[in-house]
């Protein structure tokens, strides 16, 4: 997988996270796939991901769920 960012400076520093990331294989006779992770950035400067790849795969897209408050 390969995450294309706005903030080198943040990669550099670690301040960038991928934690927990897990796959969910698709049932017999699908094609598509669910991969799950955690993007977190603990730096200073705002890090936007702009885009991602999945080698193997034929495209990927990133989809946002946030839990607020629990």
């Amino acid at each position: 997988m390969c995450i294309r960012t706005s903030a080198a400076s943040a990669l550099a520093a670690g301040a960038f996270r991928i934690d927990d990331a897990w796959l969910r294989e698709p049932p017999p006779g699908q094609q598509m796939a669910a991969l799950y992770m955690r993007i977190g950035n603990a730096g200073a400067t705002p890090v936007h991901v702009r885009g991602i790849r999945v080698d193997g795969a034929e495209g990927a897209s990133i989809h946002r769920s946030v839990e607020r408050d629990g």
